[in-house]
């Protein structure tokens, strides 16, 4: 997860104490106002050394006597209110100006109230201000990174399942978890599956990808059935699998014909757009296991498999279909992520014959 830096810069204005003497000169003493140059016969002020008629300390800005505090700005004397719009000092949230303390972030300045308040970022949790560092989701989600560890995450989007977030969620009997986001979305029956099926081996067609007269079915199943029928314990990346049988008829010991049957099992309960990544992943692997020696290596046919996928969903009109392919992207695994972007870097916009006549050879 990426992770940012706020900078905070707290920079405070001292007030200058103006010294003001009434009292009379001395006989004898002699000295002369600095704004007027005419000899001051009276009171007088005096400021960093400077004698001053009571009426003749002026600010540089509006022109009036300055009475009590004042700042300096560039050797000129300025009533605090006056200094801060000569300066630019100027809140960037409510527009008003800033005569004291203020916070300066991305190059512009604010009040503390109002930066604390509106604009400093929240966690998208607990909606505490964030400060350092902390977690950024692919969905823009902010939040205190030891969230990470007290919330499950979605086994399929990857947000934190929250109410904030994501309005809560439920978790699997095969030790899934899923938000409320994705729940609503997600795909249980045989139908809806055959039918995601149905409409991805149609585009693949399109694609160059011929499977249509090819023996596929397909079953929904859980994480437990998906391990059994996959033959691994692992949970990452596990999403879906092709079994795939090839039946010979021979006649006087002469191949005559060959078919093959394959029978995809993807995981229930996850959105339909996230369904057919899978199986377009998984219907590689049946074009794989017919047309190619099937020797290749791990990361070459895994990310074959994932690059299927990507070319599928960029078909897609779901917003969703974006968030997925950011995770191939950002796929650690060097499988899955790592030959895909392999793959991706070596094919991307060529023909898919192209990737096609490559693992036929190889």
């Amino acid at each position: 997860m990426k992770k940012e830096r706020t900078s905070f810069v707290l920079i405070l204005f001292a007030y200058l104490a103006l010294s003001i003497l009434y009292s009379p000169l001395t006989p004898g003493q002699d000295i002369k106002c600095s704004y007027c140059n005419e000899a001051i016969t009276g009171n007088y002020l005096i400021v960093d050394g400077q004698y001053f008629h009571p009426d003749h300390f002026l600010c540089a800005k509006c022109g009036k006597p300055i009475r009590g505090s004042y700042k300096v700005n560039d050797g000129k004397y300025y009533h605090p209110d006056c200094e801060a719009q000569v300066s630019g000092l100027i809140c960037a949230y409510c527009n008003k100006l800033i005569t004291g303390d203020y916070i300066t972030s991305a190059g512009k300045v604010y009040h503390p109230d109002c930066y604390k308040n509106n604009v400093v970022p929240k966690c998208s949790v607990c909606l505490q201000a964030l400060s350092g560092e902390y977690s950024i989701d692919l969905y823009g989600n902010k939040y205190h990174s030891y969230h990470i560890s007290e919330l499950n995450k979605c086994d399929n989007c990857g947000r934190l399942i929250c109410s904030e977030l994501t309005g809560g969620g439920i978790s699997y009997g095969d030790g899934r978890h899923i938000c409320n986001i994705c729940y609503k979305k997600a795909v249980f029956t045989a139908g809806d599956i055959n039918n995601l099926l149905y409409k991805v081996r149609n585009k693949l067609n399109d694609l160059g990808l011929d499977l249509s007269n090819e023996n596929i079915s397909i079953a929904g199943v859980g994480l437990n059935e998906l391990k059994r029928v996959s033959g691994t314990d692992s949970f990452s990346d596990l999403e879906g699998f092709c079994s795939s049988d090839a039946n010979s008829e021979l006649i006087n010991g002469q191949l005559q014909k060959k078919t093959y049957t394959h029978k995809i099992y993807v995981l229930n309960g996850i959105p339909g757009i996230n369904m057919e990544s899978i199986i377009a992943h998984e219907l590689m692997h049946a074009w794989t296991f017919q047309n190619t020696k099937g020797n290749q290596p791990e990361n070459v046919s895994e990310g074959s498999c994932n690059y299927i996928s990507y070319l599928y969903l960029l078909t897609s009109s779901n917003p969703e279909a974006q968030y997925i392919l950011k995770r191939m992207e950002l796929n650690p695994d060097p499988v899955y992520g790592g030959g895909y972007l392999k793959i991706k870097s070596q094919f991307g916009g060529k023909p898919l014959s192209v990737l096609m006549e490559y693992l036929k050879k190889n």
